[in-house]
């Protein structure tokens, strides 16, 4: 048999008390044997609450102490009591403020049943008193209430409410970027399909009327709403805009976010986020320029080359890295070409060349010695040994004789000898051609190692008079 106790508590209220209040469970509950109880409890003081203590039964069965040695205002704990005998028990919460002063006891009466039995009835029981003087120390011995018992009646059976039906509840869940993920970099004007797939997660099925609705930042000319397809609880969608990039080069973020029928918007909103970039800057074109002071020089001469090259990379005169502007004095032995090498900011490579050439310079004339000019002989045989001075000249020279005669008045000359490739300043005629006919002769000099050809001399006369 049930029984259950009307309680008349009495307190004794200090000013400035801490407060406290037993939210769960409920006054009179009914539990098994063996059942641990959680005691809710809520306290506030102006100091702040350090701690809440409960007893069951007047002994200290559980405390919690608040997170801040200093109190914590309002402060709530959970409490745990095993259920012991059956029977009526009292739980009794004290809540003690920073300076230990003691709020004045929170009570709940807890049922143990018999046999298991809990949950079924609640017997009817009243807490009333006033307030007491708190003076009590940590354990809160003289804080509990005095329980007088007045009465045991049977329990009332409490009937079960009705079952509540189940709310519809609009949710939505992102589950992937399937298209254009976030920082996608996209050309200026270029349109595109952005599409996001989404879950239900609420338990309202959509349909006719739900959409997804742009809300803020850059639209990009995207419909301001997308109409969503029927989708039932649990399913995913594909919801799927049209945009067109921006012209100008930037960041551009848009959200749009889920609308039901009524027009009410639910979920977090979802992003599409692309960047327009900046025209590429133009490659200046690269200046390249490549000069000697002379281009020809003799043996022991210098020429000096002069570059300006501006919008490349690297220069180089040959296998040497250079600056870009500079000059070089170059002293040739022979003829040598010169090679400026660039690479170009775009990775290719130019060249411009300049040759030296190296020469020899002209020459020298050879000056003749033998005959004398306009001599006359009147010997027989009409012979003859020419000699003229010697030329030097780097890699040697040969020498070229041309002998012409011509008739008693100088007129009509025709070549007579042509001798070339004489190693010796020296040449020998025998049997000139006739008596009184006027013979004229020239020399010249040649480079062995270049082929070129000195002046010729001045015609040099001559006369056989037998």
């Amino acid at each position: 048999v049930m029984t259950a106790v009307l309680l008349l508590v009495v307190f004794r209220r200090p000013a400035s008390l801490p407060q406290v209040i037993i939210s769960a469970p409920t006054n009179g509950v009914i539990v098994a044997p063996g059942t641990v109880v959680e005691v809710q409890a809520l306290a506030t003081d102006d100091q702040g609450v350090t701690r809440i203590d409960l007893s069951a039964d007047n002994v200290i069965v559980a405390s919690q102490t608040a997170p801040d040695a200093r109190g914590v205002s309002p402060f709530a704990a959970v409490l745990r009591w095993p259920a012991g005998a059956p029977g009526p028990h009292t739980l009794v919460a004290t809540a003690y403020n920073a300076a230990g002063v003691a709020s004045q006891p929170a009570v709940v009466l807890v049922n143990v049943a018999a046999g298991g039995d809990s949950g079924v009835a609640t017997p009817p029981v009243q807490v009333t008193g006033t307030a007491a003087a708190a003076t009590g120390t940590p354990d809160g011995a003289d804080l509990l209430p005095t329980v007088t018992p007045t009465a045991v009646v049977p329990p009332t059976a409490t009937p079960l409410p009705p079952p509540t039906p189940t709310m519809c509840v609009d949710n939505v869940a992102f589950v992937a970027d399937v298209t254009v993920p976030d920082g996608t970099v996209v050309s200026p004007g270029q349109r595109f399909d952005k599409v996001w797939r989404l879950r239900n997660s609420g338990n309202c099925r959509w349909g006719a009327g739900y959409s997804a609705a742009f809300v803020s930042g850059s639209q990009m000319s995207g419909a301001p709403v997308i109409p969503l397809p029927e989708t039932a609880a649990g399913a995913t969608v594909d919801v799927v805009v049209t945009l067109t990039a921006p012209g100008t080069p930037g960041t551009y973020t848009g959200y749009w976010q889920l609308r039901n029928a009524a027009g009410t918007l639910f979920g977090r909103p979802f992003l599409v986020q692309v960047v327009v970039p900046a025209p590429p800057t133009a490659t200046p074109e690269a200046v390249i320029s490549f000069s000697a002071d002379r281009l020809e020089v003799r043996p022991g001469e210098c020429a000096t080359l002069s570059w300006n090259v501006e919008n490349v990379s690297a220069v180089y005169l040959g296998d040497e890295g250079v600056i870009g502007q500079g000059n070089r004095t170059v002293c040739p032995g022979s003829t040598t070409t010169y090679t400026l090498r660039v690479v170009r900011r775009d990775g290719g490579t130019e060249e411009r060349q300049l040759t030296i050439t190296v020469t020899l310079g002209e020459v020298p004339r050879p000056g003749p010695i033998e005959p004398p000019d306009r001599v006359e002989y009147d010997r027989s045989p009409r012979d003859l040994n020419f000699v003229w001075s010697e030329v030097s000249y780097p890699g040697g020279v040969t020498y070229s004789i041309e002998i012409q005669w011509g008739s008693p008045e100088g007129t009509d000359w025709e070549r007579w000898i042509l001798v070339e490739g004489l190693d010796s300043p020296t040449y020998y005629m025998d049997n000139f051609i006739g008596a009184w006919n006027i013979g004229r002769w020239r020399v010249w000099a040649v480079s062995r190692a270049t082929g070129q050809a000195s002046a010729k001399t001045e015609w040099r006369y001559f006369r056989f008079l037998q």
